[in-house]
């Protein structure tokens, strides 16, 4: 039997998204830009260079 994780994969994996709810698709935009705006916000805060520059560097 695959893991949850595995099975979630795949389902998300065969999801169409013409079979999501609008509301559903909705909330997906919203968290989508609030998540976009917290990024562009955030960026040139001392915190979020010491965390890109962790990120540079694990990706090295």
């Amino acid at each position: 039997m695959a893991s949850l994780s595995r099975q979630f994969a795949a389902w998300v994996a065969e999801l169409d998204f013409k079979d999501l709810p609008p509301a559903v698709v909705d909330r997906a935009k919203g968290v989508t830009l609030q998540g976009l705006s917290s990024a562009l916000l955030g960026r040139g805060y001392p915190e979020v260079e010491q965390a890109l520059a962790m990120m540079q560097i694990e990706e090295a």
